[in-house]
């Protein structure tokens, strides 16, 4: 991920890659859902370990036929770092302040964090939704399943729009979007046939953000290698990743909070859930992640201003700067 704004320059290169990427990571996720399941039989242990050694194995598979995408071009592993006055070598914590003080890279952050928290949570209340608000186990299959084919289908129509209007434009129709679907699911939440539909639209909207990502990141990588005199893809990289992980402790907080504060009955078994606590899971089903998503489409609205326009003198300055 960290060499993907070097060895990829132009905005077609990157959105072509982007909706390859896309596409794999998708398929990726359906047979993440779907084949697990096969082996694991709840309270049988040795069925997790017969899991865990199908997704180590696929895993190992995928890490050996992506090294040879990872070597970077001669022509570019020639090219030597040019001396700027600008530049300054800066320690790790360093260049992550001085990152964080570029107004783009703390739009493009709070949108990414808002969108990992989407997923996070999202996906983690379709078992709460299937067990408690409709009492089918079966149908989390098909509401996770029309998500994922959502945003398969959309792959296309984003890019365009990145190509077209910007990867700007085509995250703010992502998040904002996937914001009203986000609404509208929870009002919604009572019908599973009605929740497969919203939920199909949610994909679709969603694969704005999936499409362009690495596109959209990859200008604020441009112009912080710009203000900065050399490349440290890796550092920021490794920062956005850091930033995403928190998604995982605030669906755990979240979680918690709402269930407590609702009433929700870990010993759902013998008695069941009061109206209270449906609430509160239809609620971090559909508004918690609604408000994370409109946060990320306020951020990119009002202050990402990394437009067609200004992605092109950002690139010509690179190669001004040889770099």
């Amino acid at each position: 991920m960290a060499i993907f704004p070097k060895k990829f320059r132009s905005q077609k290169e990157r959105t072509r890659v982007a909706s390859l990427q896309t596409l794999l990571s998708q398929i990726g996720l359906t047979l993440g859902m779907l084949i697990p399941p096969i082996f694991i039989r709840y309270n049988v242990r040795i069925t997790y370990v017969y899991a865990a050694m199908f997704v180590s194995i696929t895993c190992i598979f995928a890490i050996l036929i992506m090294i040879p995408g990872m070597r970077e071009k001669d022509v570019l592993r020639a090219v030597p770092e040019p001396v700027q006055e600008f530049k300054i070598d800066k320690t790790y914590f360093q260049t992550v302040k001085f990152a964080l003080k570029q107004k783009n890279v703390r739009a493009y952050l709070t949108a990414y964090l808002g969108q990992t928290v989407m997923m996070t949570v999202m996906l983690a209340s379709i078992p709460y939704l299937t067990e408690f608000i409709y009492g089918d186990e079966d149908l989390e299959i098909f509401i996770s399943g029309a998500v994922l084919i959502g945003g398969l289908i959309s792959v296309p129509l984003w890019i365009y729009v990145g190509r077209k209007l910007g990867n700007r434009i085509g995250y703010m129709f992502g998040t904002g979007l996937t914001s009203l679907m986000l609404f509208i699911f929870f009002f919604l939440s009572n019908s599973p046939y009605a929740v497969m539909v919203c939920a199909l639209l949610v994909g679709f909207t969603m694969g704005a953000t999936w499409s362009l990502m690495y596109p959209t990141f990859s200008d604020v990588i441009d112009e912080l290698v710009v203000k900065l005199g050399k490349r440290s893809e890796g550092i920021f990289y490794g920062f956005r990743t850091f930033i995403g992980r928190f998604s995982i402790v605030i669906q755990a907080v979240t979680f918690g909070l709402i269930h407590y504060f609702t009433n929700f009955n870990p010993d759902y078994i013998v008695t069941p859930q009061p109206a209270s606590a449906l609430l509160g899971i239809r609620i971090h089903s559909a508004i918690i992640p609604a408000v994370f998503y409109l946060l990320g489409f306020l951020a990119m609205w009002l202050v990402y201003d990394l437009t067609p326009d200004k992605t092109k003198e950002i690139k010509m300055k690179l190669e001004e700067l040889n770099l």
